[in-house]
């Protein structure tokens, strides 16, 4: 090891340090040890770093392949080059088996650099990608000194660290690795530290942001993009729907296809139901079940309000609510069967949130009426009532911070006058913090999708990369996607939005009249500017 890469290290470790505080120990938190001695976690338990995990032998391989699996690693990228080491990836699950893993090759030369800065760039979308689609990430190459420590060290000045303190905490964490005792300074050669400290690359997939973006700032943009970002989440979605996370290649942009067999830009039922409550609530000037009631039966039988001219997605429970409401003449026809808890009430609520952001309270509360029309599982009515609370506080400009905040509530007192049920209680304390984000996209339960979407919206830098989160989790994926794209966007603002997917989305200029129309409502009622 070279006097003069020691001395570089050092040097961005004091600066580092002059800027920073005092350094830190690698942040391993109990109960995520790394799972083979020469790797470390970069995040603990989404990205682990360090050596090839092959042995001698087919059996040595297996073993240590199932020690990485058991920490829930599902996603193998490869630095090596090909033919360096025997091959791994046909012992790991294929894509159809219960514990599916991918594997992807981005070589570089041992003890070398990327032949450009575009295939760096590469290799951390590869990973940001991955990351993306929640899955669990081991980087490696040979040893886990060179081209490991290069790639994260870079990885790590994308997300806003700068070269010198990139090279600082790429330090720190390695200190967790056992080859650390023995090479204490990483990466391995001057020119991958150079590397390291010159590197700028394109920002990455997924950059921290707490706070509403430029633009955001206006009521009329925030209705905007609450109901922007619900049909471009369900049109995102159709993709992926059904799908498991990590079978299909990372979504970018509005694709099409999946159960529907739907164009580009088109959405299902979590829309058209959306804009059949949004017509209502803006025509009638009130909350009207019987109205709302009547629409939705136009969208079935005549694709009123629809993408394709034609009913796409009705679930079971809606249609057997419409058919009991038809002949009961009670609009509040929905299921009470705990089972019928689903998600898709969320997926569509956002607009009585922006009719009703002046009054809080009124919101929450009609909410409820909107929701009982299809579904009166009492968890799915509170799960609506903390969504759209939500909502509202994002629509009259509560911080991202203040709507993770335990117990967030738009007015004081709300909680105590009508507290929530144990199931929303927790996911409103926090709950959502320790769900599994691919167990709650294939589950259908309501309180499953808030959470999830509480997660996504804490960990997208923007109401796109919300939307992206939600649809590469696949399984739900357009509701998922609609509904957090609801919060995003009611939160965010819809500057952000690639123009591209704006001109492909359907009935795009309908869309914006309804946001149109909802703003004025609030407006009247007393809402912001």
């Amino acid at each position: 090891m070279s006097s003069r890469r020691i001395s570089l290290i050092r040097s961005c470790s004091i600066s580092a340090v002059s800027n920073a505080g005092p350094p830190q120990a690698a942040d391993v938190p109990e109960g995520f040890p790394p799972p083979l001695p020469n790797s470390y976690w970069v995040e603990p338990g989404r990205l682990l770093a360090g050596e090839y995990p092959g042995a001698a032998s087919e059996e040595g391989t297996r073993s240590r392949l199932k020690r990485l699996q058991d920490a829930g690693i599902d996603c193998f990228i490869d630095l090596t080059m090909p033919d360096e080491l025997e091959a791994y990836d046909r012992l790991l699950p294929g894509p159809h088996a219960r514990r599916a893993a991918s594997y992807l090759r981005q070589p570089i030369r041992d003890h070398g650099l990327p032949e450009t800065a575009a295939q760096m760039v590469a290799i951390l979308d590869a990973i940001d990608a991955a990351l993306a689609q929640d899955r669990h990430v081991y980087l490696h190459c040979r040893a886990g000194i060179g081209r490991t420590n290069l790639v994260i060290g870079c990885w790590l000045a994308r997300r806003g660290l700068g070269g010198p303190a990139a090279l600082a905490r790429l330090n720190e964490l390695w200190s967790a690795s056992a080859r650390s005792e023995s090479w204490p300074s990483v990466p391995e050669t001057e020119a991958q530290a150079d590397f390291v400290l010159a590197f700028r690359g394109t920002p990455a997939v997924r950059p921290a942001a707490a706070t509403p973006g430029p633009g955001a700032g206006s009521l009329h943009a925030r209705c905007r993009g609450l109901l922007l970002g619900l049909a471009l989440g369900d049109a995102l979605g159709q993709a992926a729907a059904g799908r498991r996370a990590g079978t299909f290649p990372a979504l970018r942009d509005l694709e099409g296809g999946g159960p529907h067999a739907l164009p580009a830009g088109a959405w299902s039922d979590k829309t058209a139901m959306a804009l059949c409550l949004a017509a209502s609530l803006t025509e009638r000037d009130a909350v009207d079940p019987t109205d709302q009631l009547h629409r939705y039966l136009r969208w079935q039988k005549d694709g009123e309000w629809s993408s394709t001219g034609r009913c796409v997605g009705i679930s079971a429970a809606t249609a057997r609510a419409l058919a009991t409401a038809q002949w009961s003449r009670n609009p509040f026809a929905g299921s009470h069967d705990p089972a019928t808890a689903d998600r898709e009430p969320l997926a569509r609520i956002g607009p009585v949130a922006a009719f009703l952001c002046a009054d809080p309270a009124a919101a929450v509360a009609a909410a409820v009426d909107c929701v009982r029309v299809t579904h009166q599982a009492p968890v799915a009515l509170e799960a609506a009532r903390y969504f759209v609370a939500l909502l509202v506080g994002a629509l009259r400009g509560a911080s991202k911070e203040e709507l993770l905040a335990p117990l967030y509530t738009p007015v004081p007192g709300l909680w105590e006058r009508a507290p929530l049920r144990p199931e929303i209680h927790a996911i409103a304390l926090g709950a959502w913090r320790d769900q599994d984000a691919r167990r709650s996209a294939r589950a259908g339960q309501a309180a499953g999708a808030l959470g999830l979407a509480l997660r996504l919206f804490e960990r997208g830098a923007g109401l796109t990369d919300c939307l992206l989160q939600a649809a590469n989790l696949g399984r739900e994926a357009d509701a998922n996607a609609a509904i957090v794209g609801q919060l995003a966007g009611a939160c965010y603002g819809a500057t952000e939005l690639p123009a591209g997917w704006l001109q492909k989305l359907a009935l795009r200029n309908s869309i914006e009249t309804l946001a149109e129309g909802l703003w004025s409502a609030a407006r009247r009622r007393g809402a912001g500017p």
